[in-house]
């Protein structure tokens, strides 16, 4: 009994010491994001961070202004944008080579209501329908479903349809890159699917 506490207390005291260095290596990322990919990203940030310790700073935009703050020198460890505005960041440097990922796509949906207006910004176009703003409503489906109000009458039939890619990339001063690595693989690791699904997304 004696030696069985002893044990426990030995192994106790390696739990304690062994949190202390998990914390010590944790990363502070920093992402910068299309607004289309923010539902998604929102609710797997608790996941991650309770996964691996590091922390999430999550900044959001409409895609081309976004590049444009990173091409004036906005600093980011991970951008989510489009295909071809990532590749243009490669191109110009502010992308590391080889370090682009497909995380997810998005289907455009409709939602109805009592008029029809051409919404301008950003994740706007749900909260002009709910209201009243606008009767018709076409938005990403990963830009209506977080609206409290607002019904999502269905994607737009397939030969309609028209999917918008989200593309991951790795700044290449990037503070901890194997982490910002660590955080794109979890985007797109199967656990979180069911994320995506619930978001209106789809894995690439």
């Amino acid at each position: 009994m004696k030696m069985n506490a002893m044990i426990a207390g030995a192994l106790g005291f390696a739990v304690v010491m062994l949190n202390p260095a998990a914390a010590a290596n944790a990363a502070e990322i920093k992402v910068i994001s299309s607004v289309g990919v923010r539902a998604a990203l929102e609710e797997l940030k608790p996941q991650f961070e309770g996964a691996t310790q590091h922390k999430l700073t999550l900044a959001f935009g409409t895609a081309v202004p976004l590049k444009r703050q990173i091409q004036a020198g906005e600093t980011f460890d991970v951008v989510i944008l489009t295909p071809a505005l990532v590749e243009d960041l490669v191109k110009q440097g502010k992308v590391a080579p080889g370090t682009q990922s497909d995380v997810a796509k998005a289907g455009i949906g409709a939602e109805m209501k009592p008029k029809t207006v051409l919404e301008t910004r950003s994740g706007h176009t749900a909260v002009a329908v709910v209201e009243g703003k606008a009767e018709l409503g076409f938005a990403l489906i990963s830009e209506i479903l977080p609206v409290s109000g607002a019904e999502l009458v269905g994607p737009l039939p397939a030969e309609l349809q028209n999917y918008v890619v989200f593309t991951a990339g790795i700044s290449p001063s990037a503070r901890d890159a194997q982490a910002a690595r660590a955080f794109i693989n979890f985007f797109t690791a199967p656990s979180a699917l069911p994320v995506l699904k619930s978001k209106g997304m789809e894995p690439r």
